[in-house]
């Protein structure tokens, strides 16, 4: 269970001595450990950071959320803060302004209604810089945002069970240079009655006849709740055991709740009392929610105890069932199910599959003309308590969102930080970086990022360039099996090139061993993407596509000369040329895989796990192997050895539009476009350059410009000749600061 809802104003006024980016991060972090759902704001500003993916559904109350937001190293560093109203256990707000709002304000309008209602209940309120101010309450099914519908002047900021709808903004955030305070703090209360009546209140609204309640034992119901401990149930679950109790006791489940939530160390005095008036007596979650709870935690019905108490118990208990095998996924346009398996992990039918396949499961329900026989699959799409997400992610530190599907399975070792690993650290020094230290520790370093960040691609590739038997596999599928069923070891092209890649959907590690050819511009080009884009799609047969976030890290190894389409200032490579030194020597490896299953494996995770991460993973070194690369890649350039030859022949073949009388031999300013394109193909065909490495027309034309050419339709401007001898020796990339 979440911590009591509160302010702790001696805890959070510690920020006030601390510069801003650490008591926005100090105050978070206070905020999430209440319970009190937390977003980044614009610097300065009110509203949500633009760009990024940041709505309300990102509202959090993980620290590990926080630490990525507003840390030291935090994406949303020296950002301001607010706090998300809205969803079951969480809060909303009253916002008071001072500024006029049709002839009043509203802190004169509150007055009015304080004047008739009592003083506004004793809690957290802050001061806003305009001089208002805000005051917090527990979130109930009522509380919505709204303008002026209260009294003009006067805001509420909620939002529904499910999500944040609003936020306010949250000290010590400053907008105009001007910060928000904290004046009173304590327990966040319940909304006064005046404001429930005001935002209108449909939990009251029920049902003309309501049914009749479910006659369960009270030694039974205690002995269901004997194996359930509150400790160790999610807020939510706990939260449902009260919704059931009251569905189940009507009003003296309250005591029961109380009494069972004792035995839980987390529960704050007078926390079931406040969640128990939102709870409605008429919903879907009653007794099957208890009996599939009390059955998950090893409880057994006795003979004569109650295991259903009517359809609905019954229907309710089974679709919480179905909730471990499938969860409905919706994400833009399309819609899903996710299917879920202990060997397999997630998978996804679209919805004919997942009728088909649950075709044969039904319930018995009253209908108009008796008992009949319901779909399992119909009944749980329309029960509220269905499992449901609206994205999908990989999550290795469960810090995702609420909406979210975490599609992790669990690391392929167990970190232990008391066996070794040194010989495999000695094969990456020595026969991976072949003595480089310098090197080592980069390449250290881009694995202990991918196990302490995975969601944050950096966009460079580790590319290994040696003989067969090198060790070349025995490094990168070692680190890959660190990462359990989220690696991915490729050996067939049309794997990576085919339309369907749902492999890639929960993949962080991908090993691409003898797959890569760069003249063959597919494959490049959809490798290329996998390091460097920041979102792919993925499609599967049968089923919707869908965009989601790129973890993957790429390894690409070859025996061949060219392995990478490397351009003139390429740092996304980091190519190394293995030593051969022990090659095919057996007992060099036999004992580096002997350390490795004596522990090893958990040692390098454990390693990883802890290391400092020092290099700069944005830009891979520039190694002898990448200038190899480069040179290789610019020998199947046809364009730029095309513009060598001109600029060392000191022209070109087509006629210069502005020539005059006499002036053949000067360096041209303007030529014929087409004229320019039909002179580079005749070259291409006289030095038998490939089809591959021949461009289109359209291709051309935008190529051109990247030498300095300015292609005004028929026209093309051409750069003067110092300027594109100059950019020719540039795009050949030669360096002399290499590894």
């Amino acid at each position: 269970m979440a911590e009591a809802l509160k302010i702790d104003l001696d805890e959070i006024r510690q920020a006030d001595s601390m510069e801003f980016p650490e008591a926005v991060y100090y105050a978070a972090l206070c905020y999430v450990r209440a319970g009190i759902p937390v977003l980044p704001l614009e610097p300065d500003e009110k509203k949500l950071p633009s760009g990024g993916g940041i709505n309300y559904m990102s509202a959090t109350t993980k620290e590990a959320t926080i630490k990525k937001w507003f840390g030291p190293e935090g994406k949303y560093r020296d950002f301001n803060i607010g706090i998300g109203c809205g969803t079951e256990g969480g809060v909303m707000a009253l916002d008071i302004d001072a500024k006029p709002v049709s002839g009043t304000t509203g802190l004169k309008e509150l007055a009015k209604i304080t004047a008739k209602e009592g003083e506004l209940p004793n809690g957290p309120k802050q001061r806003t810089p305009s001089g208002g101010f805000h005051c917090l309450y527990r979130w109930q099914d009522n509380a919505a945002s709204s303008s002026n519908k209260v009294a003009n002047g006067i805001d509420t900021r909620g939002g529904t069970s499910d999500r944040c709808t609003g936020h306010i903004v949250a000290y010590p955030s400053k907008v105009n240079g001007k910060a928000y305070y904290w004046e009173d703090g304590g327990d966040i209360p319940e909304m006064p009655e005046w404001l429930s009546i005001s935002l209108g209140r449909p939990w009251q609204e029920k049902a003309k006849e309501q049914a009749p309640k479910q006659d369960v034992p009270v030694h039974q119901i205690n002995r269901m709740l004997s194996v359930l401990d509150p400790d160790n149930l999610s807020y939510e679950d706990w939260v449902k055991v009260g919704m059931a109790l009251k569905s189940v006791c009507g009003e003296d489940g309250l005591e029961i709740w109380d009494e069972w939530s004792r035995h839980g160390s987390r529960r704050k005095n007078g926390e079931c009392t406040i969640r128990w008036k939102t709870f409605n007596e008429e919903g879907q979650v009653g007794l099957g929610t208890l009996l599939f709870l009390a059955k998950e935690a090893g409880w057994r019905p006795l003979p004569g105890d109650v295991q259903s108490g009517n359809i609905g118990a019954e229907v309710e208990e089974k679709v919480l069932q179905f909730n471990k095998e499938y969860a409905l996924l919706r994400m833009g346009k399309s819609v899903l199910i996710a299917t879920f398996h202990k060997k397999y992990g997630v998978e996804f039918l679209g919805m004919q599959g997942f009728y088909d396949i649950t075709m044969p499961r039904k319930v018995l329900v009253p209908t108009k003309t008796g008992m009949g026989e319901r779909q399992l699959a119909d009944l749980w799409m329309a029960h509220e308590q269905r499992r449901e997400y609206r994205n999908i992610g990989v999550y290795p530190m469960d810090d995702q969102e609420s909406d979210t599907l975490n599609m992790w399975t669990g690391w392929g070792a167990t970190p232990d930080a008391n066996k070794s690993c040194d010989r495999y650290l000695l094969h990456i020094r020595d026969v991976i970086c072949a003595g480089n230290k310098e090197l080592s520790d980069w390449v250290l370093d881009w694995m202990a990022d991918a196990v302490q960040d995975p969601r944050d691609i950096k966009g460079t590739c580790i590319v290994l360039r040696g003989v067969e038997g090198c060790g070349k596999g025995a490094f990168a599928d070692t680190f890959g099996r660190l990462f359990g069923k989220h690696y991915t070891h490729l050996i067939d092209s049309e794997r990576l090139t085919g339309r369907f890649n749902s492999f890639l959907d929960a993949n962080i590690i991908v090993y691409a061993d003898e797959v890569l050819w760069p003249g063959d511009r597919k494959a490049a080009n959809i490798l290329k993407g996998l390091v460097t884009e920041k979102r792919i799609t993925i499609e599967q047969k049968g089923v919707d596509s869908i965009t989601i976030d790129n973890m993957n890290r790429v390894m690409i190894a070859s025996n061949e000369a060219w392995i990478v389409p490397a351009g003139p200032q390429s740092r996304r490579w980091l190519v190394l040329n293995v030593s051969p030194a022990m090659a095919k020597n057996k007992a060099y490896f036999d004992s580096m895989f002997a350390e490795l299953d004596n522990g090893g494996m958990g040692a390098l995770l454990y390693l990883l796990m802890n290391r400092k991460i020092k290099s700069n993973l944005r830009q891979a070194p520039v190694t002898s192997g990448l200038i190899e690369q480069r040179q290789m890649s610019h020998n199947h350039d046809s364009l730029l050895h095309f513009m060598a030859e001109a600029s060392m022949k000191g022209g070109f073949e087509s006629s210069d539009c502005e020539a005059k009388m006499g002036d053949d031999s000067r360096w041209p300013s303007k030529l014929l476009t087409f004229e320019l394109y039909s002179e580079y193909m005749a070259w291409s065909k006289d030095r038998s350059v490939s089809t591959y490495d021949r461009l289109t027309l359209t291709m051309f034309m935008t190529s051109v410009e990247a030498f300095g050419f300015k292609v005004d339709g028929k026209i093309t401007s051409v750069p003067e000749e110092k300027h594109l001898f100059a950019e020719i020796r540039k795009r050949q990339g030669v360096e002399n600061n290499s590894h």
